[in-house]
């Protein structure tokens, strides 16, 4: 559409200069023919004139010209050219408009890889289960497709004396792993078990004896750890996933850690 507009505007515009040429050809054929006539009046009149006569012909000013024609074709042309600057407007504007359409489509088509990524990837999320009573196992589990590859896991208890704040281990501290033969891989739907914890020993090195400081509410548990991770699919210089979690164990007979809900950024996934 934009190019026959163009190509009617080129053409409106060569049309007008033929026709703007046609009255300026035809002038100057009338005026030659008039010059013509006038030369043969002038040489059929007999050629005696004093120099006198001859001198107040050169001296006699020319006949003024009370009109002259407007040129008509010039605002034609503006007109035109009004036109042409507005079809030129116009093309632009839908270039831009397709551009923008382009880079919306690349932008959904970007983002339609990257959630089949990320429905394909490998996500490692952690639970407890409890094998015997005040006995508890971190498991490590790859929820996703494709096999996760481990760099670190890093897990601790960490006990907080009542009205003390919790003092959770940068990732500085985190970022090497505390298991003496931490996987390589993690195939999908494969677990490994990233920390065990015994309450009874945990209260034995404590001065308030067995079961007295969580018991009696002198001491608050908590279960920290971190995973970083690689996904196949990554490239080897992307940046890796880890997987935060911090459990919080409430002392009552069968009770299970649970993640605390006052920490929610340290129980994440990415």
């Amino acid at each position: 559409m934009l190019k026959r507009l163009t190509l009617a505007a080129v053409s409106a515009i060569f049309a007008i200069c033929v026709l703007s040429a046609q009255p300026n050809k035809a002038a100057n054929g009338k005026q030659s023919t008039a010059d013509q006539s006038q030369a043969s009046i002038v040489l059929a009149q007999p050629q005696k004139q004093d120099q006198t006569t001859s001198n107040k012909a050169e001296s006699t000013p020319d006949s003024p010209q009370w009109y002259t024609p407007l040129k008509q074709p010039d605002g034609m042309l503006v007109i035109v050219g009004i036109i042409t600057c507005l079809v030129i407007g116009w093309q632009s504007w839908e270039t831009r408009k397709s551009a923008r359409g382009a880079q919306k489509a690349a932008e959904a088509a970007l983002l339609n890889t990257q959630v089949v990524i990320n429905a394909e990837r490998a996500w490692i999320v952690v639970d407890v289960e409890s094998p015997a009573p005040g006995k508890f196992n971190f498991i490590a589990k790859n929820v996703g497709r494709t096999p996760a590859k481990v760099r670190s896991i890093w897990s601790s208890p960490i006990i907080t004396k009542r009205g003390k704040t919790l003092c959770i281990p940068p990732d500085e501290q985190t970022k090497d792993s505390l298991l003496g033969m931490s996987p390589c891989l993690i195939p999908p739907t494969d677990t490994y078990t990233v920390l065990r914890c015994d309450i009874a020993e945990l209260d034995k090195g404590n001065a308030f004896g067995v079961g007295v400081t969580f018991s009696q509410g002198f001491a608050d548990l908590r279960f920290y750890g971190r995973i970083v991770y690689f996904d196949i699919l990554q490239p080897e210089t992307a940046i890796p996933h880890e997987t935060k979690w911090l459990y919080w164990h409430i002392p009552i007979d069968g009770a299970m850690p649970f993640p605390d809900p006052d920490y929610p950024l340290q129980n994440t996934y990415t």
